[in-house]
């Protein structure tokens, strides 16, 4: 019963993804910087998600370019920063990753609330830790740079 439920909700999920974009398409033509660029968050977010076509309509690139316009028009806003920054790291873009992770540390505001802003910037923290591990990883030979004095 649990897997027919669960099946259900998501064919049901993806047969509303399009009409979904097509809101927030029509949101973005009207104000693209409404709720600290929200339009261009969210479809960078759903494209994020989504599972890729023929499954459905995740598209990295998407998401990439409509995260990039969030930051653009909300550059003060931490979770634009945040699911760029995600976007860049599953695109293996880590400097960049990195440098959206810096930035989300130092935001101040976050489109919901203060107690917001803080989770954000804990799964910032978090992923910089994840990120740094994974540059120590891939690349075990290189020697440690010498101390400072």
């Amino acid at each position: 019963m649990r897997y027919s439920r669960c099946l259900w909700r998501y064919t049901t999920g993806r047969r509303l993804l399009p009409q979904i974009i097509e809101e927030l398409q029509r949101a973005l033509a009207l104000d693209a910087t409404y709720d600290q660029a929200g339009p261009h968050r969210v479809l960078g977010r759903l494209y994020f998600e989504a599972p890729a076509w023929p499954m459905s309509v995740g598209d990295m690139r998407k998401s990439l370019e409509h995260l990039q316009a969030a930051v653009r028009l909300a550059p003060e806003n931490s979770t634009n920063h945040l699911f760029l920054a995600q976007t860049l790291y599953r695109l293996h873009y880590r400097s960049l990753a990195e440098g959206q992770l810096e930035i989300v540390l130092r935001c101040t505001q976050q489109a919901i609330s203060p107690q917001n802003l803080e989770d954000d910037r804990k799964e910032a923290r978090r992923l910089l830790v994840d990120l740094r591990g994974d540059k120590i990883e891939q690349h075990p030979q290189q020697p440690l740079p010498p101390k400072r004095k």
